[in-house]
């Protein structure tokens, strides 16, 4: 669902325009960080509904039939749409 979601909001060159016009209308001319140029590039593409169902999922995450691999790798995948419920170490 994601992969052809992305691949449909991706079509042509909206990415690569979007990111031109992002990169000339820059108030610092310094270079992006990730959180900076992810946070814009999924307020952009990717729909906070699909966001919000991919945070649902996470909070309901459970290994049921799953294998452990199976089970990390969703949780990996999940998680980085709830970055804000997961403990961090700075």
């Amino acid at each position: 669902m994601t992969v052809s979601l992305a691949s449909f909001r991706l079509e042509g060159d909206v990415a690569i325009f979007w990111f031109e016009f992002r990169e000339r209308t820059r108030l610092a001319k310094a270079r992006w960080i990730w959180k900076e140029f992810s946070t814009a590039f999924l307020d952009r593409f990717l729909p906070q509904s699909v966001r919000d169902a991919r945070l649902y999922e996470f909070e309901r995450l459970s290994q049921r039939s799953m294998t452990m691999d199976e089970y990390d790798l969703k949780f990996i995948y999940l998680s980085r749409y709830a970055e804000h419920l997961l403990p961090f170490e700075e």
